[in-house]
């Protein structure tokens, strides 16, 4: 990328999109690099070239499972939020009568 690495640039997306798998696939295998893409970017991922095709796709799969469940728990939260706070009316309503 021309004005930045690939770790400096999903840091920077993460405030805008937090949910999606982030993936690193590059040529490079520094540890420091991996560190960072982990710690920095929050790279589910990182995958070195050059890759095997079956694994690849594997891993695909297994990072839109991770997400999927992400959002289903997100989702579930919300939904348990919400009925926590109308067992709390209730409760109240009980209280007060």
């Amino acid at each position: 990328m021309p004005n930045m690495t690939g770790v400096e640039f999903l840091a920077s997306i993460l405030d805008k999109y937090p949910d999606p798998i982030r993936i690193l696939l590059t040529g490079y295998s520094d540890l420091t690099a991996v560190v960072d893409a982990i710690n920095k970017g929050q790279v589910y991922l990182y995958i070195t070239k050059p890759w095997q095709e079956e694994e690849l796709r594997q891993n695909l799969e297994k990072a839109f499972e991770v997400f999927d469940l992400r959002r289903q728990n997100k989702l579930l939260t919300e939904n348990l939020l919400v009925v926590n706070s109308q067992l709390e009316f209730m409760l109240r309503q009980k209280l007060i009568s």
